[in-house]
């Protein structure tokens, strides 16, 4: 089955603030107990090495998604990785909260960043955890064709797919958004009466999660749209491909482009 591109709820500028952001640290807290970000710094790290650079430039940050926990688990393994938060709608409030308990590992931009067209004096490695599928083929093109053309580094990372295990698993998620709402934190009231009074959270959960399965670019899409990006391959290069996740009933979909130049980042 190809790529469907339906809509998802939170991407929505009528979507209630409280919605999306109960439905953002929902899977904030998803991702921390399934340890994803363990293969994403597996296969980030080395991009740092090779680039000569310590800085993550995130892009449609959106509430901060993992990056908390990717730079939580590059100090682990002794990597002082700095990391800036970015979003065409940035979530400020939301950007402070992890700037304040990050220990000065994180800041953020307060002006809107576009991913096709990023400042140039915004420098580091380009990262999009779990939103690169948000956007139509010639908006991803246009994300990755300004990387290249501009020479800067840049990982992509989805963490769903559409394998009929992730599919299915998808359908049952509202039990661990009933489980998991009570002790996320800061507790509000809203997230607690839209989960178990009238349960749009829920339903907006496994909506948006469907839909996010069958907008993941696969490996193949991937490797055409690069295909279609005018570069020179003597200075930029591509590497695509999936590693596994674990416990989760899905592949770690990556895209990764490097300028050849060492230090480019």
């Amino acid at each position: 089955m190809g790529r469907i591109h339906l809509f998802e709820f939170h991407d929505q500028t009528w979507c209630p603030a409280p919605l999306r952001d109960a439905a953002t640290a929902y899977l904030f807290q998803a991702f921390k107990i399934g340890h994803q970000a363990t293969p994403i710094v597996d296969e980030l790290a080395p991009v740092l090495d090779e680039m000569g650079t310590h800085q993550l430039l995130d892009l449609c940050s959106g509430g901060g998604g993992p990056m908390p926990l990717v730079v939580d688990e590059f100090r682990e393994r002794g990597i002082d990785a700095r990391a800036t938060l970015t979003d065409r709608f940035p979530n400020l409030p939301r950007f402070r909260r992890i700037v304040e308990s990050s220990k000065g590992a994180i800041d953020y931009r307060e002006e809107p960043v576009d991913a096709i067209d990023v400042p140039a004096e915004l420098k580091g490695v380009r990262t999009l955890f779990n939103s690169f599928h948000h956007f139509r083929p010639e908006e991803a093109k246009g994300i990755l064709r300004s990387a290249s053309d501009s020479g800067r580094p840049i990982a992509v990372f989805e963490l769903v797919g559409r394998e009929p295990l992730m599919v299915l698993s998808i359908f049952f998620v509202w039990i661990p958004v009933l489980l998991l709402m009570p002790f996320i934190r800061p507790v509000r009231f809203s997230w607690l009466f839209f989960t178990y009074v009238i349960p749009l959270i829920p339903l907006l959960v496994v909506w948006d999660g469907l839909v996010s399965c069958f907008r993941i670019y696969s490996v193949d899409e991937l490797e055409a749209l690069v295909a279609e990006i005018p570069i020179d391959p003597a200075k930029y290069r591509w590497r695509i491909g999936q590693v596994s996740q674990g416990k989760v009933p899905a592949k770690l979909t990556f895209l990764v482009g490097m300028p050849v130049e060492p230090g480019s980042g």
